[in-house]
């Protein structure tokens, strides 16, 4: 990845061995990656990104120019291009130099390693990344790695970080006052039952929707936000993904009322006494382009959700397997709790507040805070 010295990319751990009950790594998810050895780094560049609409996100050149490497990402895909005055030696051609998955947690999957009687992998902490490598009975190259656990996360939860939608008055408005901010806006559509929306989409899957009443509303969902936007704007809703037979199963297990809702497309979990807060579980796939997921300033993913709740919503995040991670060291009135992906944070509701989403938390290569119809957006640089 960005900025690795060869001396970390020619390591190679051992195959696994011994019995292991399940698989030692996670199901993959985005952005997938492969490293490649090119004798002509310019050009190479230039094809990936023509290719596969790839964005030079780092560089990094030795200093007597033995080496240079050039990191390219988009939507789902990242490419590490590299040339070395070793590039090509007999025993080692031009070409694929090993392929690479992102997955939950790295150092779970070194754990299982070592349960399984492998010798313990070298977990190496860079650019704000864990990553490992493995080799393959044949010697080939897989590397893992995941986001560093900066901040308290539970790759064993049912439930991660999905999206969080604020609603707005004016849905132009807010679409260009977030556009001019950096971020690409995909165009929603307008509903039957008069709700109309837009999106702001982020490669690691996460997502902010704004949600607006385009005339009197037509059902139940429609109604709840014609009540939500006559008291003001706001982050309405927080929906979290997973599965939802085993979302139901577990909160009905643990005595908290849910009910399921949707279709073969979606699939819900809802909580008549968390209205803010739902599961979601896709039934189909949703795809987006190049033009919706890469943004101007950088932004890749909602890291953290800052929302109202309390007792009950902490009890439901507890059973979904969220990590309690103690309070957040800027806000101590806000306590949080890790999931597969990110952090949701519990803050209080104050006397005759309506439940809402106060604050989002975006990582990405930039810093920067804007207002969005009263929900705090920040962006923050992934650490290094």
């Amino acid at each position: 990845m960005r900025g690795v010295a060869l001396a970390f990319l020619l390591l190679v751990l051992p195959a696994t061995a011994g019995a292991q009950e399940g698989p030692i790594v996670d199901p993959p998810v985005p952005p997938h990656y492969f490293a490649v050895l090119v004798a002509d780094l310019e050009r190479a560049v230039g094809w990936y990104s023509e290719t596969f609409g790839l964005v030079v996100r780092s560089s990094a050149d030795a200093e007597d120019g033995s080496w240079s490497i050039r990191n390219l990402s988009g939507p789902g895909l990242s490419v590490e291009l590299i040339r070395t005055d070793r590039s090509a030696p007999a025993d080692r051609p031009l070409g694929l130099f090993k392929v690479g998955f992102s997955v939950p947690s790295v150092d779970a999957v070194a754990a299982r390693l070592a349960a399984a009687g492998a010798e313990p992998p070298r977990v190496v902490q860079l650019d704000g990344l864990r990553i490992l490598q493995l080799s393959d009975p044949e010697g080939n190259r897989i590397q893992l790695h995941s986001r560093s656990p900066s901040v308290c996360l539970a790759p064993d939860a049912m439930v991660g970080l999905d999206h969080v939608v604020v609603a707005v008055r004016d849905l132009e408005a807010a679409a260009s006052r977030i556009s001019d901010a950096g971020f690409s806006v995909k165009d929603g559509r307008a509903h039957a039952n008069r709700l109309r929306n837009a999106h702001i989409k982020f490669v690691d899957g996460t997502s902010v929707e704004l949600m607006t009443l385009g005339g009197d509303p037509g059902d139940d969902v429609a109604s709840a936000y014609a009540s939500f936007l006559e008291a003001g704007e706001g982050g309405a809703y927080l929906a979290l993904r997973g599965d939802r037979a085993r979302v139901l199963d577990a909160a009905l297990g643990a005595g908290i009322t849910v009910t399921e809702a949707g279709g073969n497309a979606f699939r819900y979990a809802i909580f008549p006494d968390l209205p803010h807060v739902f599961v979601l579980e896709y039934g189909i796939p949703v795809v987006d382009g190049p033009g919706h997921l890469n943004h101007e300033n950088g932004a890749r993913g909602i890291a953290r959700a800052v929302v109202d709740g309390g007792e009950l919503l902490a009890n439901l995040l507890r059973v979904l397997g969220g990590t309690e991670c103690g309070v957040d060291p800027d806000d101590d009135s806000v306590h949080l709790f890790g999931l597969r992906n990110g952090v949701v944070g519990l803050r209080r509701p104050r006397a005759g507040e309506r439940p809402e989403v106060r604050d989002i938390l975006l990582t990405g290569n930039a810093a920067g805070e804007l207002d969005l119809a009263g929900v705090r957006l920040r962006l923050q640089p992934e650490p290094h």
